[in-house]
């Protein structure tokens, strides 16, 4: 069977996605053996299309928590791996959707899943490395406003009121972009 690699292109929602990923070579965890954070540019874009309530309940139950540039995602104890993302479901995949994941989990695709593949390779690699240094790129401008965990107090209402204002901030920086000069 042909390994495809597919891009669908949607701004700072773009996603890349491979076949190779349900049979992942690397095992039953792949990438998600190691989760990313969620950056503060992951979390005003999650906070931008509605999803504060979901961060908040997240962070509750302890799947979230704050790390030193966003939120850290929970890792669990596995057995075929010593820990994976908390969202991994075996047989599945990742249980979170894609407008709740980091730009990292939307866009990665290992170098296995790259080659012989057919489909958006090129395209993809580009789109992938266009967004990542701009998610780069508003995650240092994101941080400098917000100053970091330690400088915040450490009140719920507080973090709904900081994702809300992340979700702003995300949307006018991704406003300014033309996303024409990611298509590759």
């Amino acid at each position: 069977m042909a390994r495809v690699v597919h891009l669908q292109l949607l701004g700072p929602h773009t996603r890349v996605s491979a076949s190779l990923c349900t049979s992942c070579p690397s095992g039953p965890a792949g990438c998600c053996a190691a989760p990313p954070g969620l950056s503060w540019a992951d979390i005003g874009r999650i906070a931008s299309l509605g999803h504060t309530h979901w961060l908040l309940d997240e962070m509750r139950t302890g799947r979230l928590r704050k790390g030193p540039r966003g939120l850290i995602i929970q890792r669990i104890p596995d057995t075929l791996v010593a820990a994976k993302c908390v969202y991994h479901a075996e047989n599945s995949g990742c249980t979170v959707t894609s407008d709740k994941r980091s730009a990292a989990c939307n866009y990665y695709v290992c170098g296995d899943a790259l080659l012989d593949a057919t489909g958006d390779v090129v395209a993809a690699e580009a789109a992938c490395a266009a967004w990542m240094a701009q998610y780069a790129d508003w995650d240092e401008i994101l941080s400098a406003e917000v100053g970091g965990w330690p400088v915040r107090p450490d009140i719920p209402e507080e973090d709904e009121a900081l994702f809300e204002h992340l979700g702003k901030r995300f949307s006018a920086l991704s406003k300014r972009i033309n996303a024409k000069s990611f298509h590759g």
